[in-house]
């Protein structure tokens, strides 16, 4: 199994939009789940696929995990107060 997951949603709104951005629950070497929030731009709106810029943001100071990881992609719908992730816009 690969080190990390592409999310399926990704590609085609990179392919529309030449963007993409949204909350995620990751795991750390140690094992513990937060929240950080992702973003990433094409370089080229011809080639959304190409070289791109990517951040990624810990949210842990203002967004705790309080339950487990069910899905096998690690993909999580909702934290402990029932607030959704963002999806990509």
């Amino acid at each position: 199994m690969p080190a990390y997951v592409i999310d399926e949603r990704i590609p085609p709104i990179m392919t529309n939009q030449g963007r993409y951005a949204d909350d995620r629950i990751m795991k750390r070497v140690t094992g513990e789940l937060y929240w950080r929030h992702v973003t990433g731009r094409s370089l080229d709106r011809l080639a959304p696929h190409g070289a791109g810029v990517w951040t990624f943001e810990d949210l842990s100071a203002t967004r705790r995990v309080d339950i487990e990881l069910t899905s096998r992609n690690g993909a999580l719908r909702q934290d402990q107060q029932g607030n959704r992730p963002r999806t990509g816009h």
